[in-house]
């Protein structure tokens, strides 16, 4: 008994178990619940339902994402609490929450002090791009999970003081990630890649080439195997490695979005740089220069309309962190209004900037701070070298296999992200100082604030468009002539027709079937093909559409705009009932 208190304190008090508080709590406060598919997880919700309903796992030719324990996981909170939205979302808290903390010791064991390992933590988990994926059955942070698992198995081995332990936790992180690659399939690379460097880093070790050998043996055999498994079922959707669509995704404005959320940690480098040092004054003047010049560019007329001026400036993306909120689509070409600015353009300039004197500080900071031993640095037993062999060949073989999608997406960057701050922080430790300064407290909460508004409304916006599809519920109009957004419409079709028709449809064969011809639109009133494509039955029968914004292509309905309330300007928004067939 007098072991059991102080035992149970330092669990009370341990860093992990706050960051998967933090989380828990930012995502209550965030006030999420809308009982409506996120984005694509309503297609995983689906399938999740189908598992329950038959015992059969089922695909319907929306995600390539083979789900695997994900299913199960989802199938036991409906099985305990019953279907909904809402259900499967809070499964995945849990998933977010085990995220945090094990994100915290795995930060720990490759060398960061406690406090900066958790204020990295936190600067990823709570970040905009990361923190709306926690209330979701998304495939992101499941995936991210079985990679973080397999890490920390592997830092395991690589720490152990015996060789048995070694091989054991060599053992865990292979089979655990085999598993754990089912819910994504790019998690294998953590069995495919990270194990083999892990083994060979100890190759001295008793019996560690012996039991690596054999762990990627039955490993590529069980990816292999779900693999051809996978590519069999019927409406499963199968990707090549490499797509030639993907290799036109510039790696520049991905190296600008997993920079934009590394500033909390970068900005620690502005407070860094030697200003003593005479070659570091001319070198922080030749910054400022460009600095300079990249605003006169940034804000010049001729470059400042249009895509590829939106993608120049924070948050680098145009779909799933954007200007105007969470998750909206505002390419100009896609016809549906997208809802109003929530960053303004000289908020984003000025991010933009400040992540440039970020990089420009930090590498002022490289050129001229010189190596020092590690300063209070328990846990940082780990030599670089080894971390490099361990994460190098896996962090190249995500980039290139990530980055080569024919859909490439600022969310596929999160373990790239994690593996930068690591970097980032191992280096400021060991040349700078063993605590992250306060300035990165703050932009760490800063950002963790803009997360939570942007998500909460978000979730709104939802709430308003459920309030929306009632009342035309109510009066006779059902779901099929509704057209509400993505997550939706994708149900609504899911619903008429059991699957979505996508072109990579291979099984059954004939599932996919062109799309009637659509009718003629006003000039610059395009419809987005990819649901056109996609969800033909919910296309051609929806009567009303739903939008943020009035637009000229289609006038309003007789029922009014429901009003809702937002954190961020501007607060007093409305979604518009549109009359397609007027």
């Amino acid at each position: 008994m007098s072991s059991f208190f102080p035992t149970i304190r330092r669990l009370v008090l341990h860093p992990a178990l706050w960051c998967a508080l933090a989380v828990a709590i930012c995502v209550l406060l965030s006030h999420p619940f809308a009982n409506m598919g996120l984005g694509d997880d309503f297609s995983y919700i689906w399938s999740a339902r189908v598992f329950v309903d038959t015992g059969h796992i089922a695909y319907n030719g929306w995600g390539a994402m083979m789900l695997g324990w994900q299913l199960y996981w989802g199938a036991l909170f409906i099985k305990l609490f019953g279907f909904s939205f809402n259900t499967l979302h809070a499964s995945g808290l849990i998933l977010a929450m085990a995220t945090a903390a094990l994100t915290q010791r795995v930060l720990v064991r490759a060398g960061l002090t406690e406090w900066n390992a958790t204020i990295v933590t936190l600067c990823l988990t709570l970040s905009p791009l990361f923190f709306p994926l926690c209330f979701s059955f998304m495939s992101d942070v499941p995936g991210f999970l079985s990679i973080l698992v397999c890490l920390y198995g592997c830092l395991r081995a690589l720490q152990a003081k015996t060789d048995r332990a070694a091989v054991g936790w060599m053992i865990f992180a292979g089979l655990s990630n085999a598993v754990g690659g089912t819910a994504r399939q790019i998690a294998w690379l953590g069995v495919l890649v990270m194990v083999p460097c892990a083994t060979w880093t100890m190759r001295r070790r008793r019996g560690m080439l012996a039991a690596g050998a054999a762990i990627c043996a039955v490993s590529v055999g069980f990816v292999a195997a779900c693999m051809e498994w996978f590519k069999r079922q019927p409406y499963s959707l199968s990707e090549k490695l490499i797509t030639r669509d993907g290799l036109q995704h510039s790696p520049i404005q991905g190296g600008f979005t997993i920079a934009l959320y590394c500033l909390p940690i970068l900005v620690a480098f502005l407070t860094a740089i030697p200003f003593g040092n005479r070659r570091a004054r001319l070198q922080f003047a030749g910054a400022a220069v460009l600095l300079a010049l990249a605003g006169a560019w940034l804000t010049a007329p001729f470059v400042g309309v249009g895509a590829q001026h939106e993608l120049r400036l924070a948050p680098f993306d145009m779909e799933w962190v954007t200007a105007r909120g969470f998750y909206v689509p505002t390419w100009l070409n896609i016809r549906p209004p997208a809802p109003p600015v929530a960053l303004l353009a000289p908020i984003r300039l000025a991010l933009t900037l400040l992540i440039d004197a970020s990089l420009l500080a930090f590498l002022i900071c490289l050129l001229n701070i010189p190596a020092a031993q590690p300063r209070g640095n328990p846990a940082g037993k780990i030599p670089v070298r080894t971390l490099f062999i361990l994460l190098g060949p896996f962090t190249a073989a995500y980039a290139l296999l990530s980055g080569t999608r024919a859909w490439v997406l600022e969310r596929y960057y999160i373990p790239l992200i994690l593996v930068s701050l690591l970097a980032l922080v191992r280096w400021y430790q060991s040349r700078i100082a063993s605590r992250l300064p306060v300035l990165s407290v703050i932009f760490t909460v800063l950002f963790a604030g803009y997360a939570v508004a942007q998500t909460h409304d978000f979730a709104a916006g939802e709430r308003a468009r459920l309030q929306a599809i009632g009342e035309l519920g109510a009066t006779g109009i059902p779901h099929s002539q509704i057209e509400a957004g993505i997550d939706y419409d994708g149900w609504t079709e899911l619903e008429m027709v059991g699957y979505a028709n996508d072109p990579r449809i291979n099984t059954p064969p004939g599932a996919f079937q062109p799309p009637p011809p659509q009718p003629p639109r006003p000039e610059g009133c395009m419809d987005d093909q990819f649901f056109v494509v996609r969800l033909p039955a919910i296309q051609a029968a929806a009567r009303y559409a739903l939008t943020y914004q009035p637009t000229r292509c289609f006038p309003e309905s007789q029922f009014s705009p429901l009003p809702y309330t937002t954190w961020l300007l501007p607060h007093r928004r409305s979604i518009y009932i549109l009359d397609k067939q007027k």
